[in-house]
Formats: C-alpha cells, structure tokens, sequence
C-alpha cells in the first residue's frame, strides 16, 4: 500500500513539475484510481485498491488523498485519509 501511495505522490509531484497544478485543477475536482490486485496462488483472489485525490475548496491549495485496500482473502480493509498543501508539493 505504502508502493501505491508513493507511486500517486510521484505522478502528483510530476503533474506539479509540468505546470502550476493549482491553475490546473479545479477547486472541488477529484480523481479516482482503482487497481484490482490478482492473486493467483493458492487460489485466484481479486483484491482491490482505490485511491481518491481531490482539490478542496478551499483559499489555499489543498489537496486530500483517500486509499482503500481491500484484502477479501484475509478479510482486511484498510483506509487512509491525508491532506498536502499545494504550495509545499
């Protein structure tokens, strides 16, 4: 999960890089990436991964990520919630 996150922060830190993200995206907008995670041994598993980035609306750039990983096998769910101000990214 901490791979996933990493990989979302990288591709946010490259949309920052590319231009002023905050011209960019809206106040309010959000985008959502599901990944399923198969796991074939010893019997095939599909577990799942979402990651949620939204702009708030708010006067300074702030950004909130959501993750929920779902391991149905184990019977695990785990969610994270965290928060970046645009200017620091």
């Amino acid at each position: 999960m901490i791979f996933r996150a990493l990989i979302t922060l990288l591709l946010l830190y490259t949309s920052v890089t590319a231009g002023d993200i905050t011209k960019i995206w809206p106040k309010g907008v959000s985008e959502t990436l599901t990944y399923n995670i198969n796991v074939y041994t010893p019997k095939k598993v599909t577990n799942g991964l979402t990651v949620s980035i939204t702009r708030l609306d708010t006067t300074t750039p702030v950004f909130e990520t959501e993750q929920t990983i779902d391991m149905i096998s184990q019977q695990i769910k785990m969610e994270t919630k965290e928060r970046f101000e645009g200017d620091s990214l």
